[in-house]
């Protein structure tokens, strides 16, 4: 359970770096063969939030890896919409 809870936390901090236009924290994340895909519990990405908040360098270097730019959120938004 207290992985469990820690992944949780994880994901959550990559989801942020999305909003804060972290690369360098993102760029980390990939490094260690995080799964840029993983979402909070809305089913956002690190991407949904990046092109939120208008991180274009952020974008650019995610298409630069294997994320998944269709993927929906709860809503049905994905990172194109």
């Amino acid at each position: 359970e207290e992985l469990v809870l820690r992944l949780n936390l994880f994901e959550q901090e990559l989801v942020d770096a999305g909003h804060q236009g972290d690369l360098t924290l993102v760029e980390l994340f990939n490094k260690c063969e995080v799964d840029l895909n993983k979402c909070n519990f809305d089913g956002r990405t690190v991407g949904h939030l990046a092109s939120d908040e208008g991180h274009v360098s952020l974008l650019v270097y995610l298409a630069e890896t294997n994320f998944n730019f269709d993927q929906a959120d709860r809503w049905g938004h994905t990172t194109r919409s």
